[in-house]
């Protein structure tokens, strides 16, 4: 169904026009997920530990749920001072062993210590979600 009378504007920053079944950002907002892999010293979080992860997480994000399990979480953060690396970063360093810092590589943050995974994607389908 088309609509006539468009009677304002839209600022789009991707795609440059609106497209069907594409995300359409209007802004510098991105929608990120993040798992963890509930292995070695990556576990599940409970409400404190994701508590203390969005604290540390702070102003770039601004929204979040993280799942009944505490294992996958979905984010809405500023895209002008976060990505995949910072975002896996933020989560990753609660679970490394004090004072042997992790390492990160397109957005799998590998905890050091015990080992285990932070991986966060941007999903390309709200929809999927």
């Amino acid at each position: 169904m088309a609509i006539s009378s468009i009677t304002r504007d839209v600022t789009r920053t991707n795609p440059t026009a609106t497209a069907l079944n594409t995300i359409v950002k209007t802004n510098q907002l991105v929608v990120y997920k993040a798992v963890l892999s509930n292995t070695n010293a990556v576990t599940d979080l409970d409400a404190a530990g994701v508590q203390q992860v969005m604290e540390t997480m702070g102003a770039p994000v601004h929204s979040f749920q993280w799942d009944a399990n505490g294992r996958e979480a979905i984010i809405i953060a500023d895209g002008h001072s976060t990505n995949i690396d910072t975002i896996a970063t933020d989560i990753g360093r609660h679970f490394d062993v004090a004072g042997d810092a992790g390492s990160v590589s397109s957005g799998v943050y590998t905890a050091n210590g015990t080992g285990g995974t932070v991986t966060v994607t941007v999903p390309t389908d709200l929809f999927g979600m």
